[in-house]
């Protein structure tokens, strides 16, 4: 297994042996965070291309190195190094900023380099609307993925950039409004351009049906998680209903680590869609969303649920 470590060049990569080092951000990355900071102009997505500086294979490289560091490039199921990194078990709240610190240091000029200031979506109208219009949306992204496993690695670090990402980098109102109104729109329409609905036939040609995920699902849970995170019901069922079935699968095959480690997968996908079927949304969200809550929402904020995204008053 190879590992990677940055170059002064954003997104510029070289194999350093069985470990990993960063380095701290140059000035040529500061100078890139500047640059798509100041655009005046955003473009729309059939029109906006991504930078070449930055998005790159080396760029989708290093998101793999990072988001996977500890984890076995033939490894089935998660292990306590992966826990503790992805769901924070046992993890210190100065671990928890660490995390943070890295994925902006990292990561940061590539998900600004999409922001609203530069990359402009058309107006909300709804879950219908964007499945509609879900190439369109995802336009920019497409045409960097191939067939095969490359294509998949490029299709998962594209997703991990604009779902996960972003979660680490804003992560309170105001800023945490870009992370539902912008980037999981983007995440959600790359997904749905490659998987339109549940009953979407994936053949090993679509990176979503690659063969080499199939058999490392510790991995593959990754590429749905847009789906984990939209307020659409029929996305929510969707992500819990496939991850049931690879657990029914692994139980038929006997093997119990497998489904085991899926019952994470099974409970988190399970938490999120009935917190949509009773609400229709996520009211966690509703405070920097500007969304006023129920009182049925309100009751339910007391002690609920909301993926530790703090709320007035807790």
């Amino acid at each position: 297994m190879h590992f990677y470590q940055l170059q002064p060049r954003i997104g510029q990569l070289r194999k350093v042996g069985s470990y990993t080092r960063h380095l701290k951000p140059s000035i040529l990355s500061l100078s890139i965070a500047s640059k798509y900071s100041s655009m005046a102009v955003a473009l729309p997505p059939q029109h906006f291309k991504l930078d070449r500086e930055i998005w790159n294979p080396s760029l989708y490289a290093s998101v793999h190195n990072f988001w996977f560091q500890g984890l076995e490039q033939d490894a089935k199921v998660q292990n306590a190094t992966t826990r503790r990194r992805w769901w924070g078990l046992g993890r210190s709240e100065e671990e928890f900023k660490e995390i943070d610190r890295q994925v902006h240091q990292l990561f940061g000029p590539a998900v600004r380099s999409i922001g609203p200031e530069n990359l402009k979506l058309p107006e909300w109208k709804g879950y219908d609307h964007e499945l509609e219009h879900a190439q369109e949306i995802a336009a920019p992204f497409i045409p960097e993925i191939g067939q095969g496993k490359e294509g998949a690695d490029t299709l998962l670090a594209m997703i991990l950039l604009l779902d996960q990402m972003p979660r680490h980098m804003f992560r309170t109102p105001p800023d945490l409004a870009l992370v539902y109104r912008h980037y999981d729109r983007l995440a959600w329409s790359l997904f749905r351009s490659f998987k339109k609905s549940s009953t979407t036939e994936i053949s090993t040609e679509n990176p979503l049906g690659s063969l080499w995920y199939h058999a490392r699902l510790v991995r593959k849970h990754w590429f749905k998680m847009p789906l984990v995170h939209s307020e659409d019901m029929a996305s929510q069922e969707e992500s819990l209903a496939e991850v049931v079935e690879w657990q029914n699968v692994a139980r038929e095959k006997g093997d119990e680590e497998v489904v085991e480690d899926l019952q994470y997968g099974v409970d988190a996908s399970k938490s999120h869609r009935d917190i949509v079927e009773r609400f229709g949304r996520f009211p966690h969200r509703n405070l920097c969303l500007g969304r006023e809550n129920t009182r049925e929402e309100e009751e339910w904020l007391k002690t609920g649920e909301t993926f530790g995204v703090k709320q007035d008053g807790k």
